[in-house]
């Protein structure tokens, strides 16, 4: 505990001030306060759930209602003739599908009783036969794309969060530092003084040439002094200005944090590997959902057809024919084929055959060199991932130095501070009982300031090198390995 007559010393030559002193915590809440960033953040986040939630709708069931028209005049009647068409997809089920048309025609006016009628019904389904198992389309890499997307802007708040705290204990250890000057300015000072004062007992007279050259000494060191109190002065107002308050002085002490274990930050949690990761699984599954698109695909479907064989005046129920429409498509490399059967219900009717090819040759040549450029790209994001295995294991290296050397310097700033308060106290005794001069008193008390000043500056640095760690790792148990 020093001494009362210390303290009031140390308020007095505003080195410490208790008035208007201001916490850590007011400080750094009052920057975060001020940032924006955050909250356009957090708008990206919501528009990206947004628009996750849109594709659910416009691909898990694909649902869709329409009819086109027409409106006919004549002498007789006015009619009108329209096809509703309803259809529903379900890609998730083996892209699944059924259609149904039912055209139409009723008549607004007339004296015919017989003009308005059904006279065709269609329906028609069809699903995926081959492969047997669900295949990785252009759709499934967008879904992971949106999830993704998701994710990235929740840990983008995360960084943002982190950023602010790194960018604020900048600033606070620049106005630390300032306030460090001016204690070092300050032991010169006193220097510059005890050797002018030596030079007076050793004879030297005021208009000897080594008095004016010690005397400018002092004016130039209370120069530097006021220099760097003006330079603190601004440091302080900056950092007021960015926060939002009021500030008389800097915070009087800093949490103090243990460093963390470095050896938790495995290649797993590294952020650079992770989304190296995660970039090759999801061009994977692009790559694999171009190769699927030209793999051997077989579709089977069935449809029934109801057609009028008569004229609209001459409909009746009975001259309806009704038919099964089995078929299957296959497609393979750029050929695609499909045969169809239409069978008759009726009586003494004959099914059809109906068949469709197609085949684009060029096709073939081009599908090898997409899949050697494919195999290129590939290739390059594992070298992508090696150089980035390689980057994480000297960044660990530097960040095991790095805390060794704070932990040396939290050990030896605080036992350089015990030492200096020890030395001040020494002094004050010395001083009281007149065996040293105000100057050495006064220097012994900045020199322990200094050490304060020095043991919080340590303090700062110790956060912003655990915010600058977690800003290049996810956090534990965070680790998505790609997905």
């Amino acid at each position: 505990m020093l001494p009362l007559r210390l303290i009031l010393c140390l308020i007095y030559l505003h080195i410490i001030f208790l008035v208007n002193a201001i916490s850590y915590d007011e400080l750094f809440n009052g920057y975060l306060k001020n940032d924006l960033n955050t909250q356009k953040l957090q708008l990206e986040l919501d528009s990206a759930r947004h628009n996750l939630q849109l594709f659910y709708y416009q691909n898990l069931v694909d649902f869709s209602l329409k009819t086109d028209g027409t409106l006919t005049f004549s002498e007789d009647e006015i009619a009108l003739d329209f096809t509703p068409e309803l259809s529903l997809k379900f890609p998730e089920w083996r892209n699944t599908s059924f259609s149904f048309q039912l055209p139409t025609n009723i008549a607004l006016s007339g004296t015919d009783s017989d003009t308005s009628y059904i006279p065709d019904v269609y329906l028609y389904a069809q699903t995926d036969i081959f492969p047997f198992k669900k295949k990785i389309t252009a759709k499934d890499v967008q879904l992971l794309s949106l999830k993704r997307t998701i994710l990235e802007k929740e840990r983008n708040i995360a960084q943002q969060i982190l950023s602010i705290r790194i960018d604020f204990l900048s600033l606070l250890k620049e106005a630390f530092q300032a306030k460090y000057n001016i204690d070092e300015a300050q032991v010169d000072h006193n220097d510059a003084i005890r050797d002018l004062s030596l030079a007076k007992l050793q004879g030297y007279g005021e208009n000897s040439l080594e008095y004016k050259r010690l005397n400018l000494a002092v004016s130039k060191k209370l120069r530097l002094i006021n220099e760097q109190k003006r330079i603190y002065q601004q440091k302080l107002r900056h950092l007021a200005t960015e926060c939002g308050l009021e500030i008389d002085e800097l915070p009087s002490d800093i949490p103090e944090t243990e460093l963390p274990d470095i050896n938790s930050f495995i290649l797993e949690r590294y952020k650079d590997y992770e989304n190296a990761v995660y970039t090759k699984h999801k061009n994977d599954l692009s790559r694999k959902a171009s190769k699927n698109e030209k793999n051997f695909q077989l579709a089977g479907g069935v449809g029934y057809e109801a057609k009028t064989n008569n004229s609209k005046n001459n409909y009746t129920t009975d001259s309806k024919s009704h038919y099964i429409e089995p078929g299957l498509n296959a497609s393979y490399n750029g050929f695609s084929a499909g045969v169809g059967v239409n069978i008759p219900l009726t009586q003494n009717s004959r099914p059809e055959l109906t068949f469709s090819m197609n085949w684009s040759p060029l096709t073939i040549a081009q599908t090898n060199i997409e899949n050697k450029i494919m195999a290129l790209e590939e290739k390059g994001e594992q070298l992508d991932i090696a150089q980035i295995i390689k980057n994480y294991k000297i960044k660990f290296d530097e960040l095991l130095l790095k805390k060794e050397t704070l932990e040396w310097q939290r050990n030896t700033y605080k036992a350089e501070q015990e030492i200096y308060m020890q030395q001040a106290e020494e002094y004050e005794k010395r001083y009281n009982a007149g065996y040293i001069s105000k100057s050495e008193y006064e220097r012994g008390i900045i020199e322990y300031q200094s050490a304060v000043t020095q043991n919080l500056l340590g303090k700062i640095e110790r956060l912003i090198f655990i915010s600058e760690t977690e800003n290049l790792f996810l956090p534990e148990n965070k680790a998505t390995k790609g997905e």
